[in-house]
């Protein structure tokens, strides 16, 4: 399923955007920041300025992979929990504790040339011990910490935990997907906000869009059912385009609950020989989206160090560095997932699976 990992980079993409004005941040405030003097913004503002929704998009694939690789599984009990916990945590868990302890070195680096943390201001012990736990944004404390990032990966743990309880008694996954997404809407317009709600919608979204395109995907119908929702996606695209509401929070959250799921079922549909070169780069660039994701921060840290260490200001506005920073990101998301997860993942598999 290349077209997800496309969707996967894209994602990156508007995380990446979103958190550029880091760059701007003192003290945990922008300072002088001019936002439509960011780099390409006249191609790029939407991203700028709602980046963030990134993770949602996130979380949408993340239900629509775990449907495919493990509802099934999980339902028949042909998979325990221990092996579901060891495969998450092999996947995860190694990138964020280096990128953890990497942070922790860096923000005093910072501290001793600032008086102050870069970005994320609550970098204390107890923060530490809920980072070292993935438990940083499950509401103990508040506020963000270290490699503040996480937090969405913090809040995705849960999710899977439960869906592991759901799916291990309830066979019909259309069903419950249904009932969780409505529920949860349903308490948002009563202004019921939290953000593990959030995920669990976008996750069970993404489960959603998989088992649709699962039903379908041998049926006669797919292909006149891929033409109307493609007419759909262009035509409503077109209309909400003329709309002021685009750069509204609220619209987003209901526009990404209806589009990402149409999305990644018309992505999912697309289907190309893994011999192919597009095939190939599409994998390449997603497999950067985790270490890209985790390491964007620590990167932008070691910037602003040297340029505090010269007493220079950051050039956040020059279309070089903007280039730059995005290349180095790739780059060296490309080493940590080559050289790194990758032989850490299968490591750990190793060791801790239970065959």
């Amino acid at each position: 399923m290349a077209g997800i990992e496309f969707l996967r980079f894209f994602s990156l993409i508007c995380v990446l955007l979103w958190h550029y004005q880091h760059f701007a941040i003192q003290n945990y405030y922008l300072v002088n920041f001019i936002s439509y003097n960011q780099p390409f913004y006249k191609f790029l503002s939407i991203l700028y300025l709602n980046g963030r929704f990134g993770v949602y998009i996130f979380w949408s694939i993340s239900g629509f992979i775990f449907f495919y690789k493990y509802f099934s599984l999980i339902n028949k009990k042909n998979i325990s929990f221990k092996n579901f916990f060891y495969l998450r945590f092999s996947r995860l868990y190694p990138l964020h504790f280096a990128t953890l302890l990497l942070v922790l070195i860096l923000q005093y680096f910072y501290f001793y040339l600032n008086n102050n943390f870069f970005v994320y201001q609550f970098n204390s012990l107890d923060y530490f011990l809920l980072q070292l736990f993935f438990a940083s944004n499950w509401g103990i404390l508040d506020g963000y910490s270290f490699n503040g990032p996480i937090w969405s990966v913090s809040i995705e743990i849960l999710v899977y935990l439960v869906f592991f309880i759901i799916s291990s008694f309830f066979k019909r996954g259309l069903v419950i997907s249904t009932i969780i997404i409505l529920t949860l809407l349903v308490l948002k317009l009563f202004k019921i906000h939290y953000i593990f709600f959030d995920c669990l919608i976008f996750f069970y979204a993404g489960g959603f869009s998989f088992i649709i395109y699962k039903l379908f995907i041998n049926s006669r119908y797919f292909k006149l059912l891929n033409i109307l929702a493609i007419s759909f996606l262009i035509i409503s695209i077109v209309f909400i385009a003329n709309l002021k509401l685009i750069y509204h929070p609220r619209f987003w959250i209901v526009f990404l609950v209806i589009y990402t799921p149409l999305v990644l079922y018309l992505l999912a549909s697309i289907h190309l020989s893994e011999r192919s070169i597009i095939y190939n780069l599409l994998r390449i660039l997603g497999n950067l989206s985790y270490s890209a994701y985790l390491l964007h921060f620590p990167i932008q840290l070691v910037i602003a160090i040297a340029y505090s260490f010269f007493s220079a200001s950051i050039p956040i506005y020059d279309y070089s560095f903007f280039i730059i920073f995005l290349i180095l990101v790739f780059i060296l998301s490309h080493f940590s997932f080559t050289l790194f997860e990758e032989p850490m993942k299968k490591y750990l598999r190793n060791k801790f699976l239970v065959r």
